[in-house]
């Protein structure tokens, strides 16, 4: 991860400019190649002004792209593209052969601002590459959500040398939830007996997982509440006022929200901090 090719995707809204700020902050840590780039939505914008929208746009590009090339001195380059935005961000990802796509997060839902909520979870959803959303420049408390799985394995593994790139305290959270169904009539005090049975062996597998992976080098913090996993991440990110979830994503789908996860889609819609979900 000391090398990152990455696409970061402008409309240049208030978001957008925490997200350049953020990556003048990783081009002190990391090596990078990145791709500048920014959407004309609609082709009747540019026919009516001749060509002067996009020649004012590249002209910005320009300027956030000194503002990186100061910060770190990485190898960057700008793009106009014009049409849909969530279909260009994908496109440019791969012909620029990223791995990260940097984007802001809540967005202002007008002509000149495209990453909405719908694009930035279209791009979330259907790209190929890990995607991070930002909404604060701050990085010292990182909160990844964990389930023992392989995506979650990864999403932990980057987790790690993040938060030792910057310092950062790191929580890993395992929810549990309850059984919500009772199919053998079991009354209240065998539920939370079985409950309990239930969660210590989960638990427990989760140490094992958690014992392989090499947690040196960092202040860890290992939490394993009763909960839905999106609900418990959300609350203990808004409650300990972290600054950035991680999470692992099952894949990636231009057709359906299915592959990338329940859990990641509510947490991508309600998420009160950045967002780095990993592929």
């Amino acid at each position: 991860m000391d090398s990152l090719k990455i696409l970061f995707a402008t409309d240049f809204s208030e978001t957008s400019k925490l997200a350049l700020d953020f990556m003048c902050e990783i081009e002190k840590l990391f090596t990078i190649d990145v791709l500048l780039l920014h959407v004309i939505d609609s082709f009747w914008k540019d026919w009516f002004s001749s060509g002067i929208y996009e020649k004012e746009v590249q002209q910005r590009l320009e300027t956030w792209q000194q503002k990186l090339a100061h910060s770190g001195g990485s190898n960057n380059r700008t793009s106009v593209q014009k049409g849909n935005a969530a279909n260009a961000i994908l496109h440019e990802a791969k012909d620029h052969n990223a791995n990260l796509i940097v984007m802001g997060g809540d967005s202002e839902a007008s002509p000149t601002h495209f990453l909405t909520g719908t694009t930035a979870a279209s791009v979330v959803r259907s790209a190929e590459q890990s995607v991070i959303l930002i909404k604060s420049t701050a990085c010292k408390k990182i909160l990844c959500g964990f389930d023992g799985s392989d995506h979650a394995i990864l999403a932990l593994q980057l987790a790690i040398k993040v938060c030792q790139k910057l310092n950062a305290e790191l929580t890993i959270v395992f929810a549990v939830p309850r059984m919500d169904f009772n199919p053998l009539g079991m009354s209240d005090k065998d539920i939370v007996t079985k409950e309990d049975t239930l969660k210590t062996q989960k638990v427990a597998d989760m140490e094992d997982i958690l014992s392989n992976i090499d947690l040196s080098g960092i202040k860890v913090e290992k939490h394993f509440p009763w909960g839905q996993p999106s609900r418990v991440i959300l609350d203990m990110a808004e409650d300990f006022d972290h600054d950035l979830v991680i999470i692992g994503a099952k894949g990636h789908s231009s057709l359906t929200k299915t592959l990338m996860g329940s859990t990641a889609e509510k947490i991508l819609a309600h998420v009160p901090c950045s967002l780095l979900v990993v592929r």
